[in-house]
């Protein structure tokens, strides 16, 4: 920072500085917050005041309203110096902090989460005992990708796309000169601090918009515009389709058939809630949008007839919805089905067929129908904008940023385009902010920094859930589904964690056995009510046995196959079994589980980084590849690096599974049957390749690899496996990326075609080698170097004393 401007307490210098150290331009970064109110001593009588002790970092009791705010004002300058380390780290740039040996600093949390989440070493040295005299003194921008729209559509305008034409460039005009004499950008921003939930336009400035559409229009069609809306629906269709043409829309495809079916039950949350689900549909018919129709009626009115299954979410604090397969909720009225494809929108409740009018959002046909309608108005309204913005949508909620200057009317006309052609708007939930801050679709967004966090109402919401997971003794499936879903979503955030939800996972596939007794004169009809995986595919006499359990053992033996009935020895008692039944509204969770949900759970109350929204990715010109086998107990794993202009590094390596013993892995003992791990391990070892070329060993890159096993192509693409042991190997790889800030992009080669990768994952260590791989080159990897990570804070020197404690 070179001047009193350059203030990070100001959000319009920190925010574009968080922005440009996750862009990756900067290879290394400094900071040295100001140690003064962190200083112990202070805490040395007499002295200046101390106005924060280590048991009261944010500030001692009874402080005045000045003194707090400068405590809050060096907090302020400690965490936003550490995130812009962290970013800088993040996009694979390196980074120190200098603060005195035993700064109060050190112990602030978020101090110490950078210092683990970095293994970073502590060194400590006194400038003045070698003579130093030091001063402190002070590219690619991420972009979005993605905007619902399909591929040819980018939230990114701070510059149109190549070759876009300007299409509507006079309906702007015009919109915008009648928006300017209704003085609309003023009623709205009034509008929005009323909470108003009635139109901002009147029905004569209606038609005047579509008065300037229609000029539009017809002059670019040569034919005139049908305003009308059909019924049970608001949209001005045909005049939506006319618009299409005219701006030659590039969406003009159809989906395939798909084979339908007729469900008669419901799920379970509507099976146990039916008053509130009668009132639901009731609602739905006096609205108009439902239909009760006989499946014989409905047969004969349409060629093709499917019935979804209906559930009911009840969440607290919040209005019961009605869903349709499991999807998203709630009733898209701007979505009208023509008649002959209502056939595919039957419900049923209490043995009555019942068909929408209008597309409800949670029927997994919706998509297809609303994604293409809301991609097409994504691709106009940039059109309609043109100004340097960004406009995204996810389903049906809009986010649109631009300079606050031309925010206003830039709003006002979608607002005039939503009104002309009949689209429904949620007015109470209409926000207009001129600040870079907002929060959209569950995510706190910042966008002059270019950064998204995870809402402080969202990680209590996770803490809530996970709470009672954290008792003893068997806990219920529900709360884990439910847990283990916002998990899901927080980790599109956190990939490198999401390999470790593959033990929650395990743990719901494994329902806790339960005792079931049965006759010994029946045990030899068992059989017949056996799948040859010990699954009941029918309940045996005289047992209250549920269908699609499964046996697990009887009298302590276990049962792995229809053929172990005959071990269980028989007597003139009742015959005992273990029965693990996939419907129990329970489940044990392992010691891997409870500790991962325990770090979720301190994780809610810790210190939340910013986090990019796209970290941007140098590209390599190289070729990669990497390959493995496994005969009996050996392992061979090989890999190589080519640039160009230069010789090829390369590494090639044997092992045996005794050596791999110690990490206590479920590996089978023949290590052909785990293929997949090895070729992953190998996967790995490229990235520790890459390393040695890397400055300090990182670098944010993603790096082409050639790979012949699509388990491993998925699991690196992924991050995530249920499947052991090779859920292991992807935290291993999800472990060594974030080290490293390397990823993977791993294509998939035909095995005869990865020639050379295969001659090293082979070659036995002493044969000639062949001309490319020249002995010089080659770098060695042993088990500890894959799998012996190091994840602690050092201390350099050893002996140097510091009154607070590393992070472990």
């Amino acid at each position: 920072m070179l001047a009193s401007e350059h203030d990070l307490l100001d959000d319009s210098v920190f925010e574009p500085l968080l922005r440009l150290s996750f862009s990756g331009a900067v290879t290394s970064a400094h900071a040295s917050p100001p140690c003064r109110e962190y200083s112990r001593c202070k805490l040395i009588r007499p002295g200046p005041k101390p106005l924060r002790t280590p048991e009261h970092l944010a500030g001692i009791p009874g402080l005045s309203s000045s003194e707090q705010e400068r405590v809050d004002a060096s907090r302020t300058l400690m965490e936003r110096a550490v995130e812009l380390l962290h970013a800088t780290y993040k996009a694979g740039g390196h980074f120190s902090l200098e603060n005195p040996a035993n700064s109060m600093l050190w112990l602030e949390e978020a101090v110490r989460i950078l210092l683990q989440k970095a293994n970073a070493d502590v060194l400590v040295a006194a400038a003045c005992a070698y003579g130093w005299d030091i001063s402190k003194r002070r590219f690619d921008m991420p972009f979005a990708h993605q905007d619902g729209a399909g591929i040819y559509s980018v939230p990114d305008w701070s510059f149109p796309p190549n070759g876009t034409v300007d299409r509507l460039q006079q309906v702007r005009h015009a919109l915008t000169q009648k928006l300017f004499e209704l003085k609309a950008p003023i009623r709205l921003r009034e509008h929005v601090l009323a909470k108003s939930d009635s139109p901002l336009f009147s029905e004569g400035e209606i038609e005047s918009f579509r008065a300037i559409f229609s000029e539009f229009l017809v002059a670019t069609t040569g034919r005139p515009v049908d305003w009308s809306v059909q019924p049970f629906q608001p949209y001005t269709l045909n005049a939506l389709q006319q618009l299409s043409e005219a701006l030659e829309d590039p969406d003009a495809t159809t989906s395939e058939e798909q084979p339908l079916m007729e469900c008669q039950e419901n799920w379970k949350g509507a099976r146990e809630n039916p008053e509130t689900l009668e009132s639901l549909i009731q609602e739905e018919l006096d609205n108009g949008y439902l239909e009760e129709v006989t499946l014989e009626e409905a047969r004969s009115r349409w060629p093709e007839v499917a019935v979804g299954k209906l559930n009911v979410v009840i969440v607290p604090d919040k209005n019961p919805r009605l869903t349709v397969d499991e999807t998203i909720s709630g009733v898209n009225p701007a979505c009208h089905i023509p008649e002959r494809d209502r056939g595919l929108s039957g419900i049923t409740c209490n043995g009555k067929t019942y068909f929408y009018r209008v597309m409800p959002f949670g029927m997994s046909c919706s998509a297809y129908w609303w994604q293409r309608l809301s991609g097409f108005f994504m691709r106009t309204w940039h059109l309609l904008v043109f100004l340097a913005h960004f406009m995204s949508m996810y389903v049906d909620d809009l986010i649109l940023a631009m300079a606050s200057g031309a925010l206003d009317i830039s709003a006002c006309l979608l607002l005039a385009f939503a009104a002309a052609f009949g689209i429904r708007l949620s007015w109470p939930k209409l926000q207009l902010q001129l600040g870079s801050d907002c929060l959209w679709i569950g995510w706190q967004l910042s966008y002059r920094a270019g950064t998204v966090r995870v809402p402080q109402s969202k990680r209590e919401k996770l803490r809530g859930l996970l709470n009672p997971l954290l008792v003893a003794g068997p806990v219920e499936l529900k709360l884990i589904q439910q847990a283990l879903g916002l998990l899901q979503w927080i980790t599109q955030l956190h990939k490198e964690l999401r390999p470790w939800l593959s033990s929650l996972y395990d743990d719901i596939s494994r329902p806790p056995g339960t005792s079931f007794s049965i006759e010994p004169s029946r045990w030899g009809s068992l059989a017949p009510c056996l799948s040859e995986a010990m699954v009941f595919i029918s309940t045996p006499a005289g047992t209250a046995i549920p269908v699609g359990s499964k046996l697990l053992s009887a009298r302590h033996i276990e049962l792995w196959k229809k053929s172990d009935l005959a071990k269980v020895p028989l007597t003139s008692k009742r015959v005992w079994m273990r029965i693990a039944d996939p419907q129990s509204r329970f489940r044990r969770l392992s010691g891997l589980s409870r500790r991962l949900l325990q770090f979720w759970f301190d994780w809610c109350g810790s210190h939340q980084f910013h986090e990019c929204l796209m970290l941007p990715q140098r590209s390599l010109d190289a070729t990669m590849a990497a390959d493995a086998c496994a005969q009996g107990t050996s392992i061979g794993v090989g890999g190589f690096i080519t640039l160009p202009g230069s010789d090829s590094l390369w590494f090639s390596e044997r092992y045996d599974l005794a050596e791999i013993k110690y990490l206590e892995l479920p590996l089978h003992s023949e290590a052909q049957k785990d293929i997949s791990c090895w070729e992953t391990l190998a996967q790995v070892g490229l990235m520790l390749l890459f390393g040695h070329l890397c400055p300090g060993g990182r670098m944010r890159i993603c790096v082409p690899s050639f790979c012949d096993n699509s388990g491993a192509e998925s699991i690196c693409a992924k991050l995530l496996t249920t499947k052991s042991p090779l859920c292991f190997f992807t935290q291993l790889v999800a472990m060594i990326s974030t080290r490293m800030g390397i990823s993977l992009d791993v294509q998939r080669i035909a095995g005869e075609r990865n020639i050379d990768a295969d001659f090293l994952s082979r070659w036995d260590g002493v044969s000639p080698l062949p001309a490319p791989w020249n002995p010089d080159f080659r770098y060695r990897f042993t088990v500890a170097d894959f799998f012996d990570l190091r994840h602690d804070v050092r201390l350099f020197p050893a002996d140097a004393k510091l009154l607070w404690k590393l992070p472990r």
